[in-house]
């Protein structure tokens, strides 16, 4: 669906790369939209409109929190894993 399965046979690493790009860019905008929400108070409010405690607002926050260290810790195993790639492909 993504175009990044298997390895790339013009450039060793480059579907890892392209992956990776792409789990950024979309943790990115998550984050994004969320601080935004936070700061305008929009996520606040619109739980509180459709009758959701502000633990589950904290609740929420601590999920998408785990979720971006998780994503976070996949990307960097990703660059990890391309850098040792042009070591061993390299040398």
């Amino acid at each position: 669906m993504l175009g990044v399965g298997g390895s790339s046979a013009d450039n060793p690493g480059g579907n890892a790369q392209k992956l990776a790009r792409i789990v950024c860019a979309t943790v990115m905008a998550a984050e994004l939209s969320l601080m935004s929400a936070l700061t305008t108070g929009d996520l606040v409010r619109s739980h509180l409109t459709h009758n959701r405690s502000l633990v589950h607002v904290v609740v929420v926050v601590v999920v998408m929190v785990v979720v971006v260290v998780v994503v976070v810790a996949a990307a960097a195993a990703a660059v990890i894993r391309i850098v040792a790639d042009l070591i061993n492909c390299c040398s």
